[in-house]
């Protein structure tokens, strides 16, 4: 594929996701306290969650690079 298509493509998927999130959260249901309380949550785990993965990736590099 072509580097300038690939590079489109890509800010054009990101700037999308940003439009639809920024009017999920304007339109949402809930109140802001409600939303923000929800983002927080929502950051925490995935913050939670990618470290769990990064560890996880790091012992097994270490398991693959310590000898026996």
């Amino acid at each position: 594929m072509d580097k300038d298509y690939t590079t489109n493509l890509c800010t054009g998927i990101l700037a999308g996701a940003a439009i639809g999130l920024a009017l999920g959260i304007l339109f949402a249901p809930a109140s802001g306290r409600e939303t923000r309380l929800k983002i927080r949550e929502n950051t925490s785990r995935f913050i939670q969650q990618a470290r769990d993965r990064s560890a996880r990736i790091s012992y097994q590099g270490e398991q693959r690079i310590t000898p026996y």
